[in-house]
């Protein structure tokens, strides 16, 4: 791979071919490849501790860190079983797992989301959240999921 001094190909890595004959002259061409990184994030904060029967809240973040356009992207909070979702605005609920779609995260782009849970259960409760997009390969996680389980519902008796 060379990079090419003729516009557009001088700012991406080009593939030139050229041919020379001895009675038709010559000819050249160059076929530009812009390559890509992709990147995806996502960011959960809120509530450490919680009284029984009381409503958790917790922010979600995601990001396209990246340098293209990712389409798509769906987020995923998945609830521990001790606890219920009250509240996800804007995200399709089914039992534990509230789920927002996205069909496009443009570079740079955040989307932020809410979730609220409540638990009668004390102990505590690890609130999972992950977010993925299938034209998007991580290397942490498998293909293209990025997740974050720190947070925890602390419901105190």
């Amino acid at each position: 791979m060379r990079i090419s001094d003729d516009p557009p190909c001088s700012r991406y890595g080009s593939n030139a071919a050229s041919v020379a004959t001895s009675n038709a002259g010559s000819a050249k061409d160059d076929a530009c490849t812009v390559v890509v990184a992709p990147g995806l994030a996502v960011t959960k904060a809120g509530t450490k501790e919680q009284f029984l029967g009381r409503v958790a809240n917790y922010d979600i973040v995601v990001s396209n860190t990246g340098d293209t356009t990712l389409t798509s992207v769906s987020v995923t909070d998945t609830a521990p079983a001790a606890t219920r979702i009250v509240k996800a605005e804007g995200a399709s609920v089914s039992g534990n797992t509230a789920t927002w779609n996205l069909s496009e995260l443009k570079a740079g782009e955040k989307k932020a989301y809410a979730v609220s849970l409540t638990s009668m259960t004390p102990g505590t409760h690890c609130n999972g959240v992950a977010a993925s997009a299938p034209d998007f390969l991580s290397h942490a996680f498998s293909p293209g999921q990025v997740e974050v389980s720190d947070h925890h519902f602390g419901a105190r008796a």
